[in-house]
């Protein structure tokens, strides 16, 4: 009997350790994935709804950086999301977001094509 679990154990332990390998490299695509979106250099638009106003202008190219960034990891990581109520921020993290998930997902279409 100890010889039968030793032997079904064997296989079980094995395909564990082929599984953890797997998980450790996705865990370091989405960790070097994660620190590229960091340091992205991010297109900002030459204007912006609060062209009159320099403070909420700054405001809103803050917002976009970090939803350009949210975009490039596919939103699975939220950088500086705000608030909804923000009027200000909210619409240039969405402008960001919408524009780094578009340079995202051109960038897997360009990797799949041949």
């Amino acid at each position: 009997m100890r010889i039968f679990t030793t032997l079904l154990s064997l296989p079980i332990l094995f395909l564990l350790s082929g599984c953890q390998s797997q998980n450790a490299a996705k865990g370091d695509a989405a960790t070097q994935q994660l620190d590229a979106a960091r340091s992205a250099d991010v297109p900002l638009p030459s204007v912006t709804p609060f062209d009159a106003t320099p403070e909420a202008r700054a405001a809103y190219l803050e917002a976009y950086r970090d939803g350009y960034r949210s975009g490039l990891v596919s939103f699975n990581v939220l950088f500086h999301q705000p608030e909804k109520t923000d009027t200000i921020r909210m619409p240039g993290w969405q402008a960001g977001a919408s524009a780094g998930f578009s340079k995202h997902l051109a960038d897997v279409m360009n990797k799949s094509t041949p």
